[in-house]
């Protein structure tokens, strides 16, 4: 069940499942003083799969279902209302931040999507057909949607999944456009502000006016609350409260079970294993007992199960700790000797509390907004009974992941003797305006570490990720574009570096779309994508792509996406001459499979 956050098929696994139903009526209790709750977890904790087990508790349409699906586990045994409540079900971990446009649309397109289903899944409810759906402006269909309850018979139950996965990205891109799109406020010109911050500030009016509705948040961190929403004050944030400590999170006993599940002949070591690597989180100091990781136990568990032996690597990619993440610790100049004292040293002292209020800005130069910072990502947890107000690193995945792997790049920076190349590199891109020695460097510390499902999910996004994470480690963040916006053109250009006047526009074609396989096996893709490294760049220009590359039938070759890569940084780089007024340095960077760079500049 690797993967899947879908209440009735994950706990039909009962060797994997965990019943935290009972957490529901701790929430029904909670909910008497406040019909607004906030619960944060780090990355891939279990927090979808709970959010999904609310869903199928509450919602009225599987009420025929509710024996089946809950008859069996500790809440059925409970004497309590359930399948009482319409439920509006919102993922925000699917919006784009990558550009203002973009993110408006995926905001748009998130909650118009939502409210047509709702419309589909509640149609014979009385008066739904006053719900108008505005394809134009979701905040129209949202308001729409509360005049509706208003009037409804039944009441609503509103849940937010991943709040911030995506916008905590904007976070570690100071100044950039989005993030001061996000940031603005305005006053009550609504047409100035992002989606985001106006539909959680209809959702806050809307709460104030209807009595007969719920709202259940999840996330990661509470930074993008308090800076993106207009002050949305006004949920019980639950997350650092004992009575839910484990509510995300497996036991030890739980663990036993689902080793015992397995036809695995070292079922010692395998726990042994489990302990070291998963275990060792602590959502508040009088937790009864450490919890391990329940994506990270079922990704080892489900491969076992299928291989019959434990993988090399113990850890998912897409369970790694983000590029982004990375940047803004490393942006913090108090970074390095704190991640140095934390490996060196078990325990952390605090001289304040971890749900103190985090202010994002001081996040790249405040040593308690780092350490916040860090205990949100799941990189820093509570020492368990504990009086001192003492955090420690929870496990060896956690040390390798946020330390120990933040480290090697801080001294990456740091260590003269190490790194010479990377300073050559980065002279010659900006006083001599040759990318070759940058790029190498790209390829060698950044690309050469990908592979298995990266093949799979690295797009072009990604790889401008990595040039963008690159120039933050020679301290040049402050002075990029991510997606540099032309207001009299409409145009958005990939990377641009404004003091310096440098200007990169990518292009990525995935291992799928160079049609070399139709295998669906990770390990044989990466394979492919090594072979194309021993290619001339002729023969790569002879390369054949699909038929529906980028929705750009008419292509055919790797030459001909090239070509049409140029011509895109020849016009982009022209317009933005226009506009600045100035000469600009052109570069045009196309990826070739996971490893492979194709680059030039436009003159």
């Amino acid at each position: 069940m690797q993967g899947n956050s879908k209440f009735p098929i994950v706990s039909q696994q009962t060797s994997f499942y965990c019943d935290k139903t009972l957490y529901i009526k701790k929430l029904e209790e909670k909910n008497k003083t406040s019909q607004t709750i906030l619960f944060l977890r780090p990355r891939r904790f279990g927090k979808s799969l709970f959010l999904s087990t609310l869903d199928y508790f509450h919602n009225l349409k599987y009420k025929n279902q509710y024996q089946e699906l809950f008859g069996h586990l500790q809440i059925g045994k409970e004497d309590i209302i359930h399948n009482s409540y319409m439920v509006l079900l919102l993922d925000f971990s699917c919006l784009n931040c990558t550009r203002i446009d973009r993110f408006e649309t995926s905001m748009n397109n998130l909650l118009n999507d939502n409210i047509k289903k709702f419309k589909r899944v509640y149609c014979d409810m009385q008066n739904i057909e006053q719900i108008v759906v505005n394809n134009e402006d979701s905040i129209s269909s949202f308001r729409s949607l509360w005049h509706f309850v208003e009037i409804a018979t039944v009441k609503l139950y509103v849940l937010i999944d991943e709040y911030d996965t995506q916008v905590n990205a904007v976070l570690s891109n100071k100044d950039s456009a989005l993030q001061k799109h996000l940031l603005e406020t305005n006053g009550d010109n609504d047409s100035m502000k992002s989606t985001y911050r106006i539909f959680f500030s209809e959702l806050k009016s809307a709460m104030s006016q209807l009595l007969f509705m719920r709202i259940f948040i999840t996330g990661v961190a509470p930074m993008a609350l308090q800076a993106f929403t207009s002050g949305f004050n006004i949920q019980l944030d639950i997350t650092h409260e004992l009575n839910f400590a484990g509510l995300c999170g497996i036991t030890e006993v739980d663990v036993d079970r689902a080793i015992n599940s397995l036809k695995y002949k070292d079922k010692k070591n395998l726990k042994k294993l489990i302990i070291d690597n998963y275990n060792g989180y602590c959502f508040h100091p009088k937790q009864s007992e450490e919890l391990i990781n329940p994506t990270l136990l079922n990704y080892l568990m489900s491969q076992i199960q299928t291989y019959g032996e434990i993988p090399r690597r113990l850890i998912e990619n897409n369970v790694s700790i983000s590029d982004n993440a990375v940047t803004m610790i490393i942006n913090n100049h108090l970074s390095g000797p704190l991640i140095k004292k934390m490996i060196e040293n078990p325990f952390f002292q605090m001289n304040f509390l971890i749900d103190d209020k985090v202010d994002f800005l001081q996040l790249i130069e405040s040593e308690k907004s780092l350490v916040q910072y860090l205990y949100y990502l799941g990189g820093l947890t509570h020492l368990r009974n504990d009086d001192e107000n003492k955090l420690k690193i929870p496990n060896k995945i956690a040390l390798n992941e946020y330390f120990t792997g933040i480290m090697n790049i801080n001294q990456t920076i740091m260590n003269i003797e190490s790194i010479s190349a990377f300073e050559d590199a980065l002279k010659t891109l900006i006083d001599k305006k040759n990318i070759k020695l940058f790029c190498d460097f790209v390829i060698e510390h950044k690309l050469v570490h990908l592979r298995y499902n990266d093949v799979e999910h690295s797009k072009e996004q990604d790889m401008k990720g990595v040039f963008l994470f690159s120039l933050s480690l020679g301290g040049y963040r402050k002075n990029v574009e991510n997606e540099y916006y032309i207001p009299k053109y409409n145009k958005y250009l990939n990377l641009f570096i404004t003091y310096y006047n440098i200007h990169f526009e990518f292009k990525n074609i995935t291992t799928d779309e160079l049609n070399l396989t139709k295998s669906k096996d990770w390990a044989k893709r990466t394979k492919i994508s090594e072979s194309l490294k021993k290619k001339t760049q002729l023969e790569l220009f002879q390369l054949k792509v699909t038929s529906t590359f980028q929705n750009q039938p008419y292509v055919s070759t790797v030459s001909q996406i090239w070509n049409l890569l140029l011509e895109q940084t020849k016009e982009n780089k022209r317009i933005l001459e226009e506009v600045i007024k100035t000469k600009v340095t052109s570069f045009s960077v196309l990826r070739v499979g996971l490893y492979v760079l194709i680059f030039d500049k436009i003159v």
